[in-house]
C-alpha cells in the first residue's frame, strides 16, 4: 500500500548543525527526518508507548538523501512526509524538505519491523497498517 500524506513538521537550523562551509552538515538531514517521522507517528497515534504496547520496534535498513539546495543557519524548513509505502515487513517513507516553498532535500527511509522481546523480524501489525492507512487516505 502506498499513499501520499499531508503531515508536515517545521524546524529551524541551529548553530551547531552548520559546518565550516556555512551550510547544514550532511548527517543532520537524517536527524531532521527522524524528528519529523516521530511527529508523524505521534500524529496518527503511534507513540513510543504504543510501540512498546505492541512489542514492536522498527530498524532503519536503508536511507537515501538527495541534496538540491543547502540549508543555512536560522533557516526555517518545512519537512513533509510525502509518501508512505507499507510492505509486508517494511515501511518506506519519502520526505521532502522545503525552504520558502522551494524543495531543498529529499529523504527516503526504509524500516523493517521487529519484535523487541525476541529480536525477530515480523510483519507490520494490522493496527499500524490501519493507523498509517487512515493518515494517508484523502
Amino acid at each position: 500500500m502506498s499513499a501520499p500524506t499531508s503531515y508536515s513538521h517545521q524546524l529551524t537550523v541551529r548553530y551547531y548543525e552548520v559546518d565550516s562551509q556555512g551550510i547544514v552538515f550532511n548527517m543532520w538531514y537524517l536527524g531532521y527526518a527522524d524528528v519529523a517521522l516521530a511527529g508523524y507517528f505521534a500524529s496518527v497515534g503511534l507513540t513510543f508507548d504504543r510501540f512498546i504496547e505492541l512489542d514492536l520496534d522498527i530498524h532503519v535498513v536503508k536511507s537515501e538523501v538527495t541534496y538540491r539546495a543547502p540549508l543555512r543557519l536560522d533557516d526555517t524548513v518545512d519537512i513533509s512526509v510525502r509518501d508512505v509505502t507499507i510492505g509486508r515487513t517494511s515501511l518506506t517513507f519519502d520526505l521532502v524538505f522545503h525552504l520558502d516553498g522551494e524543495p531543498t532535500t529529499e529523504v527516503r527511509i526504509v524500516y523493517v519491523a521487529h519484535r523487541p522481546s525476541d529480536g525477530k523480524k515480523i510483519e507490520v501489525p494490522s493496527s499500524v497498517r490501519t493507523a498509517l492507512g487512515a493518515a494517508t487516505d484523502f
